[in-house]
């Protein structure tokens, strides 16, 4: 009975609802005059909805058929984790009271197949980029080092040390602004342009698409994943129900 009520479509859809009410509640504390007009209101509808969420996870323990696995489920320890941290004393602990409060919205990925199968590749594809991630981070220090030598005297406070250059070099690569900083420099150095152009085709072009690559792979590889255990699943359903009495095989 449990197990089944458990993973009725209505009960997700009810948790997801008092996730989306939590959130709700949360981006209402952060304007000044709702927080002053109905601050003890949010934060007994905060408090209420932490319960909410703590009587879910434990009808979802005792629906489990085993307990042991419950918890070495990756997810569940995640959701387990958040909700627990709403039980932190807050005038102790506000910074991690009001963190907690926050990441509680993420109890909606365990209820979003799709989220968490975006989540699992990004933590898959770790390993994989971790070569990408290398050459991009030799790309960043040799333009750094470049970029102070050459135009540290110029702007200092874009280029003065080293953690400045790789500040610039990160909004650069975003391709936010890069054209305004480009032609500033050019005042004093018209070559600068060589320098700005040929790290955004080396930066962006290659070590961003070559992660977007990546990810991309690794998605489609877990997508035909999915469809290969969901036609497991049928296909043992269908031999269950060819196994059943009174059914025969031809």
């Amino acid at each position: 009975m449990l197990p089944a009520i458990v993973g009725s479509r209505t009960f997700k859809f009810a948790v997801i609802g008092f996730i989306l009410l939590n959130a709700a509640v949360i981006g209402l504390e952060t304007y000044p005059a709702a927080a002053m007009l109905h601050g003890p209101l949010l934060a007994l509808l905060d408090r209420v909805l932490l319960a909410v969420f703590t009587i879910e996870i434990g009808l979802r323990f005792l629906a489990a058929e085993s307990k042991t696995a419950f918890f070495r489920d990756p997810w569940q320890a995640l959701d387990i984790l958040v909700v627990a941290v709403g039980w932190v004393p807050a005038a102790r602990f506000v910074t991690v009271f009001r963190l907690g409060r926050v990441l509680r919205i993420l109890h909606s990925v365990f209820y979003m197949p799709n989220l968490q199968r975006i989540v699992t590749a990004l933590f898959t594809t770790l390993p994989a980029l971790s070569g990408v991630l290398a050459i991009l981070g030799i790309i960043f220090y040799i333009y750094g080092v470049i970029g102070t030598y050459l135009f540290g005297g110029i702007l200092p406070e874009r280029f003065g040390t080293m953690g400045a250059s790789f500040l610039t070099l990160f909004e650069i690569i975003t391709l936010e602004g890069w054209s305004g900083l480009m032609r500033e420099t050019m005042r004093l150095h018209p070559w600068a342009w060589v320098y700005f152009v040929s790290f955004i085709l080396v930066g962006t072009f290659f070590a961003l698409n070559a992660i977007v690559s990546v990810l991309t792979a690794h998605l489609s590889f877990l997508a035909e994943d999915t469809d290969l255990v969901r036609i497991e699943a049928s296909l043992k359903r269908i031999e269950a129900r060819l196994a059943a009495p009174g059914i025969r095989e031809p």
